[in-house]
């Protein structure tokens, strides 16, 4: 079997506390994010590996943390990887507002 995806947890801490969490984040853990150069060393090493093409930024909650989501986004896509954002969208409280964020 081919390893075709890699979650990439930019951090572990979040703004909520769900008891569904699968990876039992929290506001009460430390707010401590993956340094840019570790992402982009990560991102660089699993270039060279021919099965995956998406990369799953996830955390805790990864939008806490915007330019370090952005870089990610921008330098996988940018290397020909797929991406997706795992959030609890928080940010998308109304359509409008959903828009300017995914949108700047």
């Amino acid at each position: 079997m081919l390893i075709k995806t890699i979650r990439n947890s930019l951090l572990i801490g979040c703004n909520f506390e769900c008891q569904h969490c699968s990876v039992n984040a929290s506001p009460r853990l430390i707010p401590e994010v993956l340094p840019i150069d570790v992402l982009k060393k990560v991102i660089n090493e699993t270039y060279y590996v021919p099965s995956i093409h998406v990369i799953v930024f996830t955390g805790g909650e990864p939008t806490l943390h915007p330019k370090h989501l952005r870089f990610g986004i921008k330098y996988a896509s940018e290397k020909g990887f797929i991406t997706r954002l795992v959030t609890n969208a928080w940010w998308a409280r109304t359509y409008d507002r959903a828009k300017e964020s995914l949108v700047s």
